[in-house]
């Protein structure tokens, strides 16, 4: 499914990258603490050093 269209650049690259996003990448939008934040409360989860998941689901495989 794709993004609203007034979806952020960080919707738009989690929806193109299946959710899965690097550290360097997300960093360019949010603060560290945001991120850390999101993986701590659940709603984002480290899947691996560097990576990231935007969502509480597995990596989809295409």
């Amino acid at each position: 499914m794709l993004p609203a269209d007034d979806a952020d650049e960080l919707d738009w690259l989690a929806s193109e990258q299946s959710g899965v996003l690097t550290t360097a990448q997300v960093s360019r939008l949010l603060s560290e603490g945001t991120v850390w934040g999101r993986i701590r409360s659940g709603r984002w989860r480290s899947i691996c050093r560097g990576i990231v998941l935007t969502g509480t689901g597995c990596p989809l495989r295409t």
